[in-house]
């Protein structure tokens, strides 16, 4: 059995949780300027990200291994820099930038930034520009990830409703349609509140390709802010 999970807070949006190291061996370009012979060449040996994709609002790590292809010289000063595609940024508090100082004749340091992303990315990748910068040479890469989603569903639409009456009842919908290629089954809704399940609604079987909306009512006994979850039970092919 199989979940998908997202979020509601009265005091925000839903937002969808589908928890999202990808070993990416990248075609890039590099320019490089050339101080001498055998001067300090930094490059991007391979690079990874968090579930070997981006999935549209989830957080991720994208790990860049970097190595000095020189035989004999060493880098100083060095500086990555990356400019974000739409759809993504660094995680509060952080930025895409690093100082990564000195890296010897053959030598490999990992650097990596943790990033957010958005609900709304589109398309099917998205590229990643990163400068490297030293004291003795500079090199642009381009490093293109995939977009993806972990789940058969792409959530529509979501709401909760955000008052309810002590002992009243409330609502909460939630829109999908099936990206599968093959039909899911057994799907459920279900309301908790922390470990409590406080509804459930049986979906059945939905046809892949189709869209479904299901409501589910729900009540709650004590006054004040509720954190409640909503969560789509499936089972698939695998």
């Amino acid at each position: 059995m199989r979940k998908i999970l997202f979020r509601y807070f009265q005091s925000c949006s839903a937002i969808l949780m589908v928890m999202v190291i990808v070993i990416l061996s990248g075609n890039y370009n590099v320019l490089a300027s050339n101080t001498g012979s055998d001067s300090p060449a930094i490059m991007v040996e391979h690079y990874t990200v968090t579930d070997e994709k981006i999935v549209p609002g989830q957080n991720f790590t994208l790990t860049m291994e970097l190595k000095n292809y020189s035989s004999s010289k060493a880098a100083s000063n060095v500086v990555v820099s990356v400019v974000n595609p739409n759809g993504v940024a660094p995680v509060y508090g952080t930025t895409s930038q690093i100082y990564v100082g000195s890296i010897a004749a053959g030598e490999k340091k990992a650097v990596s930034i943790d990033y957010c992303s958005w609900t709304s990315i589109e398309g099917e990748s998205l590229d990643f520009t990163l400068y490297i910068t030293s004291a003795q040479t500079n090199n642009n890469i381009i490093l293109r990830i995939p977009v993806g989603a972990d789940s058969p569903f792409n959530i529509i639409a979501k709401n909760v409703s955000p008052e309810i009456e002590q002992f009243g009842s409330g609502n909460a919908t939630v829109s999908f349609n099936i990206l599968a290629d093959s039909n899911v089954s057994n799907i459920s809704m279900l309301l908790k509140e922390g470990e409590d399940v406080i509804a459930t609604s049986v979906i059945g079987s939905v046809t892949a390709g189709t869209s479904k909306s299901q409501t589910v009512s729900f009540s709650l006994d004590t006054v004040g802010e509720h954190a409640v979850e909503m969560l789509l039970q499936y089972t698939d092919e695998s």
